[in-house]
């Protein structure tokens, strides 16, 4: 996130604490706040410090953007690979478990796009072949 909420969660942080910034869903606007005003205005209040700051405070920031790290780093691939390996390992060892919002037919996925677009989820939307979705009884699945 940006904006405001990656101020307070930079603020959350304790020393030694370290926060890792996927996307930026707050600076791309959607649904009725799409405009270049309201992103420009989030884009401002993004969280903005120094080195010498993140040193004193003792903590860490980083950032990870796919579409980056596939288009400009030779090595991107790889590391995809290996990271999302890494995350399959942890799902079947029960570690980590994706909170599913809803899960779509692929013949309804502009719709799975709108609930995205208008943030209306909480948590990850699939999409899944239409006989498959058939079999679902609830189209608003979600886990514990």
């Amino acid at each position: 996130l940006n904006g405001e909420d990656s101020v307070r969660g930079y603020n959350l942080l304790k020393p030694l604490g370290r926060i890792i910034y996927f996307g930026a869903a707050n600076v791309a606007a959607s649904g009725e706040n799409r405009s270049l005003l309201t992103a420009f205005k989030t884009w401002y209040k993004c969280f903005s410090t120094n080195s010498l700051s993140i040193l004193s405070d003792n903590k860490s920031i980083a950032g990870y953007h796919l579409g980056y790290l596939l288009k400009y780093f030779d090595s991107g691939k790889e590391i995809a690979l290996k990271t999302i390996d890494e995350l399959f390992r942890l799902y079947n060892e029960g570690a980590i478990k994706p909170q599913i919002d809803s899960i779509y037919p692929l013949s309804k996925v502009g719709e799975a796009m709108q609930r995205m677009h208008n943030r209306q989820n909480i948590g990850k939307i699939l999409l899944q072949p239409d006989d498959e979705a058939n079999a679902t009884k609830n189209n608003d699945t979600t886990t514990e």
